[in-house]
């Protein structure tokens, strides 16, 4: 009986232990994203250091290694990754980490010492947590390295970033003045997809489409739409692990149809079926990381600008607008 009685506080101290390391380690950890985040890269792997230390999740080690990347310490990063490897080798992304070894080894073939020295360290004291909890449990709870490409997952904040696709939908509204003619806000829709990048700044290339009605009078027949298709390059700059300014720039073409006869937009008031106009817009707002996937884009200074041209009126110098606009993005 008293051997049960010990044998049941043993497992009791080993259970809250291993809940307090993991915890500590995700402590650690939320202090490397944000280190990493500022480009503080030498607090990041101390950070990610401590981490392992409480929690020995092999994604550390290729956090380590990124950050080492980043510092130009080819040789600890060759050491690093092994050490990723050999404690990982089913490894989701073993194929592109072998070949930044081979990338990594070509820098720096005059330190094997190092290298070796790196690699064949012994790993820091292994915590109670790893006893008790299961093999796919070995990874911190908020990492999403291995899971998806999103644009705050480990590999994109703390580590390697993946190229991924992006798509986003946006909604609010648009003044829009033209010469004499003023309408009141506007409805504005939109639904882009993007690519983003390996250029530094978390660059991003696409293609847009809006659409808005354009109402010009206050009757029902004042009412035309304009929309079309443009061009987006962007960048986002992280503030935080959830939090990142985000700016874009849109070049394509507005086109006006729907104008009837009598409207105020083209010369001598009369009809146009449609109207092509050069457009350029300028974005600047907040990204929210809401979830895995899914980030909530908040763009409150919103610039388009279409230089005139004919068939309107001749004291039309451009359509121009300021807007705000919310939307969602996901990454697929």
């Amino acid at each position: 009986m008293t051997r049960l009685v010990v044998i049941i506080a043993s497992i009791a101290t080993l259970s809250s232990t291993s809940s307090a390391d993991k915890a500590a380690s995700l402590d650690y950890y939320g202090k490397a994203k944000r280190a990493y985040a500022a480009e503080k890269f030498a607090v990041a792997i101390e950070e990610l250091e401590h981490a392992y230390r409480e929690f020995p999740a092999p994604e550390y080690l290729h956090d380590i290694a990124q950050a080492l990347r980043r510092l130009d310490r080819c040789a600890e990063a060759v050491g690093y990754f092994e050490r990723f490897l050999a404690e990982m080798p089913a490894a989701p992304n073993r194929v592109r980490v072998e070949a930044q070894l081979v990338e990594l080894r070509a820098q720096c073939p005059a330190e094997p010492a190092v290298v070796e020295a790196a690699a064949t360290a012994p790993p820091p004291p292994i915590s109670l947590m790893s006893t008790v909890a299961p093999a796919n449990d070995l990874r911190p709870a908020t990492s999403t390295t291995w899971t998806t490409p999103a644009r705050t997952s480990v590999a994109h904040v703390v580590g390697e970033r993946r190229p991924s696709w992006n798509a986003d939908i946006t909604a609010g509204v648009l003044g829009l003045s033209a010469g004499a003619v003023v309408t009141p806000p506007v409805m504005q829709l939109r639904a882009g997809a993007s690519y983003e990048t390996r250029l530094p700044g978390h660059v991003h290339v696409g293609a847009a489409f809006d659409l808005a009605r354009l109402p010009y009078d206050d009757i029902a027949m004042g009412t035309a739409w304009f929309g079309g298709p443009q061009l987006v390059v962007g960048a986002e700059y992280p503030l935080a692990a959830k939090f990142a300014v985000i700016a874009e720039l849109g070049l394509g073409v507005r086109f006006m149809w729907g104008l009837e006869a009598g409207n105020p937009l083209v010369a001598d008031g009369h009809a146009a079926s449609a109207i092509a106009l050069a457009l350029i817009r300028a974005e600047v707002g907040i990204s929210w990381q809401a979830a895995d996937r899914l980030s909530i884009r908040v763009l409150p200074l919103a610039i388009q600008y279409s230089p005139a041209r004919s068939p309107l009126a001749t004291d039309i110098g451009s359509l121009h607008g300021l807007g705000m606009l919310v939307g969602l993005g996901v990454a697929l």
